[in-house]
């Protein structure tokens, strides 16, 4: 089963990223010195859109500036389009589309926003992610793109590759994330009792699975493709296209003293600012 057909079967949960708002991504660029076009008046593309869940909403609050969703799946794209009609939203448009069928058709945007979609493809997907990212991004743009991150998401890897096994023969989608859900149960009750570090992250992963929409199990831990990365590994990747790494969108985790007054001191050590980013990411084993 394709990509496209997984999420039109279980599509999903689409709702609003704060992080990735341009407000906010031009406040983190200007922090660092890069003049990003004002979040009143810039145009946006959101590469993996769904339903639009996190961009319209941007282009109902901005009326003066642009929104552009493409989205692989064609019934969260329709979904997407109608709710954008329905609005009146001349602003916003969600097309279906495959990202590597993307031309570059002379459109700069001045925010780039990729959620959800880079870990989460194969590799010729995310070689596309980055190349569209340096063509289509204006002189002073921004791209914002999530991933999954090692080492941490090793722990959640270990649950992935416990379920991966329990659909292996299973082929429909809503069969697939039936089958993990129950089992789900079945292994909650086996541990029970047991103690041991990784079974205390077992019992914390299935509480919050258990909290989330259904669509996240699925595509988190249910999909052919789920490779994450070193964050350097990752910057090396942008670096090949051109791009340059502008900072954490958790702004807090750019200071040492956050990570408190011993590993600051044990931090201020290293002099390559994204070496220190990748020792934080080791300290507090980051997953996301």
């Amino acid at each position: 089963m394709s990509i496209a057909d997984s999420y039109d079967a279980i599509p999903y949960q689409s709702t609003p990223f704060p992080e990735t708002h341009p407000g906010h991504l031009a406040c983190l660029a200007r922090l660092y010195g890069v003049e990003a076009a004002p979040p009143t008046r810039c145009k946006v593309l959101e590469l993996g859109c769904a339903s639009g869940g996190n961009l319209i909403p941007m282009a109902a609050r901005m009326p003066e500036s642009t929104f552009m969703g493409i989205e692989l799946s064609p019934e969260q794209a329709e979904e997407g389009a109608a709710r954008v009609a329905k609005l009146g939203l001349r602003n916003c448009e969600i097309r279906s589309a495959d990202i590597l069928d993307l031309q570059d058709e002379g459109f700069r945007y001045d925010y780039i926003i990729t959620h959800g979609v880079y870990s989460w493809s194969p590799p010729e997907v995310r070689e596309r992610i980055m190349q569209l990212s340096s063509q289509l991004l204006s002189a002073q743009g921004v791209a914002y793109i999530s991933f999954n991150a090692l080492p941490g998401w090793r722990m959640r890897g270990m649950l992935r590759d416990i379920l991966m096994h329990q659909v292996r023969d299973i082929d429909s989608p809503a069969a697939r994330l039936e089958a993990a859900q129950s089992y789900l149960a079945f292994l909650e009750a086996g541990i029970g009792e047991l103690e041991a570090a990784h079974i205390d992250y077992l019992k914390e992963e299935i509480t919050r699975i258990r909290h989330s929409h259904p669509s996240y199990l699925y595509h988190e831990y249910l999909e052919t493709f789920n490779e994450p990365m070193l964050l350097q590994d990752f910057i090396a990747a942008a670096e090949r296209h051109g791009l340059d790494y502008l900072c954490d969108i958790d702004q807090a985790l750019q200071f040492p003293g956050y990570l408190g007054e011993q590993a600051e001191q044990v931090m201020s050590m290293i002099e390559d600012p994204l070496e220190r980013l990748q020792q934080t990411d080791f300290l507090l084993n980051r997953n996301f």
